[in-house]
């Protein structure tokens, strides 16, 4: 009996949390459904909180006809986005993995240093690191360019630094034996390494994915040219003069990352590795 209360007590207090870690998000997904006349009623003509509600009169989408269709600063800003983050993302995987094999699996006697150094790095903040990314950028002419923006985020110790916890949970024996085998460097990554941390590289790319969409100080820097500017940094500017399609801007910019956390969220579930378990 008691156990059973505890788990009740405990299941609603953490529902509870839930619901207001939850709350600007349902908000904001409820008020994205609004139309202009009742948000202006509900919200922006000064009404008291007793009437405020979340369920719209009229239910309709044009905020999201707005953000994905007619309003073509939204437009260009989401695609700069979108260009952004994949480029990065992809690019990254031609770095940090192969990065994250040889810490793991080559004999390198500076291993160790290495790891320091990029832990180092990781730790300083990203105002210290941004300084030396933009004298470099300015050094080979691509300041204001969006390689300066993709390049800059592609090479990230944080992705290195997590990789090399999940291949260095992959059993020696299998690399043993595809040895023997006759299998080389690269079949050996991709046959046998990548598979059995997928897991682990599906969960970097995820939370590199995030970090790029979300990015704000490097493009604030680096890019002079307002159109080429991603929407994580002209959202507000872009809410702020069309608070009549606020709520539906903000939701679609939050669409890509959920989709893919739709999609590839199931893969990362499982994704600390067994050694760490243990």
């Amino acid at each position: 009996m008691k156990h059973k209360l505890s788990s009740a007590v405990t299941g609603t207090v953490g529902l509870l949390i839930l619901l207001v870690l939850l709350f600007p998000l349902i908000c904001t997904a409820a008020l994205s459904v609004f139309s202009p006349t009742d948000l202006g009623f509900y919200y922006f003509h000064g009404n008291t909180i007793d009437s405020l509600k979340l369920i719209p009169d009229n239910f309709t989408l044009a905020q999201y006809a707005q953000a994905l269709l007619y309003n073509t600063d939204y437009t260009r800003a989401f695609t700069n986005s979108v260009l952004y983050t994949t480029l990065t993302v992809l690019l990254a995987a031609v770095t940090a993995l192969p990065a994250a094999y040889a810490l793991v699996f080559c004999r390198l006697r500076s291993r160790k240093i290495i790891l320091v150094l990029l832990f180092a790095i990781m730790v300083l903040p990203i105002q210290a690191i941004e300084i030396p990314q933009w004298l470099m950028m300015r050094k080979w002419g691509l300041l204001g360019s969006d390689a300066s923006i993709i390049l800059t985020g592609v090479i990230e110790p944080f992705d290195v630094l997590l990789l090399t916890i999940f291949f260095s949970a992959v059993p020696r024996e299998t690399l043993e034996a595809a040895a023997v085998d006759g299998a080389g460097t690269i079949r050996t990554m991709v046959r046998i390494v990548f598979p059995q941390a997928m897991h682990g590289i599906v969960l970097m790319f995820l939370l590199k994915f995030i970090q790029i969409w979300n990015m704000t100080e490097q493009p604030v820097l680096f890019l002079d040219d307002t159109t080429h500017q991603p929407l994580s940094v002209m959202l507000s500017a872009l809410c702020e003069a069309n608070t009549a399609s606020a709520f539906g801007f903000s939701m679609v910019f939050l669409l890509p990352p959920l989709l893919l956390y739709g999609v590839f969220g199931d893969r990362t579930q499982h994704a600390i590795p067994y050694s760490i378990q243990k």
